[in-house]
C-alpha cells in the first residue's frame, strides 16, 4: 500500500498540465488595440491571429481571437454557419494585417475584440448583412442594435428564414 502511494505521488508531480498552442496570457489593460496577421479563420466569428505579445517586445505570438458582441451560426449549423464563416474571409480578403482592438479575455482564455479593415468595423459590416446576430447578453450597443433591427426588417441572410 505504502508503495503504491508513493508511485502515485511521483507520477503526480511529473504530471504537467498540457499548455495550449495559443498564447492565452492577460494583457495588462483593456481595452487594447494591435496590429495581428491573420492566420486562419475558424468560423464566422474566431480567428487564429499572430499578434505582439503581452511584454510588448517584437516576438509574435497566435492568438484565439472571438469577434466582440456578435453570435454567429455555427459550422455545424447547415449552411448559416459555413455562410457566415465565407463572409468573413470576403470581409477579410486578401488583407493578412489587421487592426484588432481588444476588449477583454472570456472564460476560454480567448481575446474578445472588434477587427477593423481600414475604418470599416467587420463584425457589425456582419450583423448588417444578417449573417450573424447581436450577442444581447453582452452587447447593449445601439449601433448594432439597430443594425440587426434593420437586417430583420429588410429579411437578410439568417433574417430571410422564418424563425430564425
Amino acid at each position: 500500500m505504502i508503495g503504491l502511494c508513493i508511485g502515485l505521488f511521483c507520477i503526480a508531480t511529473l504530471y504537467k498540465t498540457p499548455q495550449s498552442r495559443y498564447d492565452q496570457s492577460s494583457f495588462s489593460y483593456y481595452p487594447i488595440e494591435l496590429m495581428c496577421d491573420v492566420i486562419k479563420i475558424i468560423d464566422g466569428d474566431t480567428l487564429l491571429l499572430q499578434c505582439p505579445n503581452v511584454t510588448g517586445n517584437i516576438k509574435k505570438t497566435l492568438r484565439m481571437i472571438r469577434l466582440w458582441g456578435i453570435d454567429a451560426p455555427e459550422r455545424k449549423q447547415g449552411e448559416w454557419g459555413n455562410h457566415a464563416t465565407k463572409m468573413l474571409k470576403n470581409l477579410i480578403g486578401k488583407n493578412r494585417l489587421i487592426k484588432v482592438q481588444i476588449i477583454e479575455q472570456d472564460r476560454y482564455q480567448r481575446m474578445v475584440g472588434k477587427l477593423y479593415l481600414n475604418d470599416l468595423d467587420i463584425g457589425l459590416e456582419m450583423v448588417k448583412q444578417g449573417v450573424v446576430s447581436v450577442y444581447h447578453h453582452y452587447n447593449h450597443d445601439e449601433v448594432y442594435i439597430n443594425a440587426e433591427k434593420k437586417a430583420r426588417i429588410s429579411r437578410l441572410g439568417i433574417w430571410s428564414v422564418s424563425g430564425a
